[in-house]
């Protein structure tokens, strides 16, 4: 569980981030990738059963699941930056629109994991596929539960 620990703090640190140029901020996110693809990678080689078989095959599913995450994460990142403009200025109309960007990123976040579940339940077998899921959400879970403890309330 340490790593998982060491994992929301590297995402923490990464979202908390302010005030920094463009470029700068975007080599900080992909040094912040790198190390947590690389920790996140051994907490799952370390808690997950793969028939040694199916290795590479459970390997290459999950890398394609990581890229469009990591898609989706840099998305996320862009939204934060959103609504730390409409907690300042935001009219009630930029409220709405962006509720409606976070909800569709929530679905395709959703429905990333929900694909990779069933390509590895099918091609790996059934108990690694939730395994995969537990830890997934759980992560998930825990970056949303710093994320919104570490945002101010919209008043």
């Amino acid at each position: 569980m340490n790593k998982a620990i060491f994992i929301i703090m590297l995402i923490t640190v990464g979202l908390t981030t302010q005030n920094t140029l463009a470029q700068e901020f975007e080599t900080e996110i992909e040094l912040i990738e790198s190390l947590l693809g690389k920790a996140k990678k051994d907490f799952i080689a370390d808690n997950i059963t793969i028939p040694s078989f199916l290795d590479s095959e459970f390997w290459n599913l999950y890398n394609a699941y990581e890229v469009k995450r990591k898609q989706l994460a840099r998305e996320r990142v862009k939204l934060i930056g959103q609504y730390v403009f409409l907690y300042s200025e935001g009219e009630n109309d930029d409220q709405g629109k962006f509720m409606n960007q976070v909800h569709k990123l929530n679905r395709q976040a959703e429905k990333n994991i929900k694909q990779t579940y069933k390509k590895i339940a099918k091609k790996v077998s059934p108990t690694t596929a939730m395994q995969f899921f537990q830890i997934e959400e759980y992560i998930r879970n825990a970056i949303n539960y710093k994320l919104y403890e570490n945002l101010p309330l919209k008043r």
